[in-house]
This record gives C-alpha cells, structure tokens and sequence, in this order.
C-alpha cells in the first residue's frame, strides 16, 4: 500500500469541513482519501490550538 502526506492546503480543507459539521467519512469522500484524514484532523487542530495559545500570550 502506498502512503502520501496530507498537505497543508489539505488540511485547511480538513478543518473548514470539519468546523462546518462533515463527518469524518465525508471528509474523506470530498479528499478521496480514506486511511489518513483522522491522524490529519489531530494534527491540525493541535497546530491550530498551539498557534492560538501562542497568540493569546503575545508569540508568534
């Protein structure tokens, strides 16, 4: 079987579908992907609460 990164543009999508009440299984539909969309929507959601935190406290 044959693996591939997400992208970042990808999981931009995977959050705005997510936020926007998809299911995960939609999500993959809309992707075409099925095996990697979970492990990506923990991912983007801890980039995206790191960066808010970040810029609450003043960082980056």
């Amino acid at each position: 079987m044959n693996y591939t990164h997400i992208t970042q543009e990808e999981r931009y999508q995977i959050y705005a579908l997510k936020k926007a009440g998809h299911t995960q299984s939609e999500i993959a539909s809309v992707l075409e992907r099925k095996s990697t969309i979970s492990g990506s929507w923990h991912a983007t959601v801890r980039a995206r609460l790191s960066s808010q935190t970040s810029a609450e406290h003043g960082g980056g």
